[in-house]
């Protein structure tokens, strides 16, 4: 069947739309057609399900990340803040953040 063809229609486009609303009409078709579509929404409808919940899972994971880097951050600039202030040396702090003494001192 030619839908946007510039050539003639190889069957009325009558009967073409008469078939294909009676394939549309779900209460036409046989059981097993019924069966397989049912099966194939209840597919669709799991895989929706799955992919809400992974999306719904990373973005819980990627809230807790946030605040664990932000945590870090924030200890990372207080630390920098009390060493300008001179209230800690450099060595103290960069022993308290795990770091050596050199890439401490290039953040400040």
């Amino acid at each position: 069947m030619e839908f946007f063809g510039n050539k003639p229609f190889t069957q009325q486009p009558e009967r073409a739309i008469s078939q294909a609303d009676q394939l549309l009409d779900y209460k036409s078709w046989s059981e097993e057609d019924r069966k397989m579509f049912s099966e194939l929404r209840m597919r669709e409808e799991q895989a929706l399900l799955a992919q809400d919940y992974a999306l719904e899972q990373a973005e819980e994971k990627g809230l807790e990340r946030g605040k664990v880097e932000g945590r870090e951050e924030g200890k990372l600039f207080a630390f920098l803040d009390m060493v300008r202030q001179g209230i800690l040396t450099s060595e103290v702090a960069s022993q308290q953040l795990g770091m050596s003494v050199s890439e401490f001192e290039a953040l400040l």
